[in-house]
């Protein structure tokens, strides 16, 4: 039997984004999966930053700082349960609405493999099953349900427009929460209704026995 995930603080952040793209990234390069810490770690981050500016560069008008200033992504490391072999999974969000479909997911992986990675795999991410459950929860039923493991992940990636859509989220909420308390003290104290009280009538008054 599956076990539910951890609730952990990123898990409501992430179910918050409007993602378009989950992907695995395995590598090709016995030292990059076999290894976690040290140079291995370094060029695995290279590699995806790499990832990042080939899809800016393909997809996003040839924007050389595209990846690193408005790309929302979040990356998780992790072993295969397995193999035990270390491999990438991913979010992103913030392409053109256009290049959101199946040929940019094979044109995704293949770049990916022109970089030296190994096998890939991208889909785009199911809109309508966004949530803390779809993004978060760890369950093993299969690649398309990948997008569950983020839950618990201890190598955890986010991108810095990561934080600025968060910060922003935030200030929206919060002026909707002072834009509420204001209406509430403009309307006044609710009246008191009484479960079968009459309405009252105007000009009606105190009739004595």
């Amino acid at each position: 039997m599956t076990e539910p995930a951890k609730h952990l603080p990123e898990n409501e952040a992430l179910s918050k984004i409007q993602w378009q793209f989950f992907g695995t990234l395995t590598f090709k390069d016995a030292r990059l999966r076999d290894k976690l810490e040290g140079k291995p770690d370094r060029v695995r981050k290279m590699m995806f930053c790499a990832f990042g500016r080939e899809i800016g560069w393909n997809l996003c008008r040839g924007k050389a700082r595209w990846f690193e200033e408005y790309c929302v992504n979040v990356v998780r490391l992790e072993p295969g349960e397995v193999s035990g072999l270390w491999h990438y999974h991913f979010l992103m969000d913030s392409l053109p609405k256009p290049s959101v479909n199946r040929s940019t997911c094979a044109a995704m992986e293949a770049w990916w493999r022109k970089l030296g990675g190994g096998h890939c795999q991208v889909h785009v991410f199911d809109s309508s099953l966004n949530g803390e459950e779809y993004v978060t929860k760890c369950l093993n039923l299969g690649d398309h349900y990948e997008s569950r493991k983020f839950a618990g992940a201890v190598h955890l990636m986010l991108s810095p427009a990561f934080f600025k859509v968060m910060k922003a989220l935030g200030r929206s909420t919060k002026r909707r929460s002072a834009m509420a308390a204001r209406q509430d003290r403009e309307r006044g104290p609710a009246e008191t209704t009484f479960p079968g009280a009459m309405p009252a009538r105007a000009g009606a008054g105190i009739t004595e026995a």
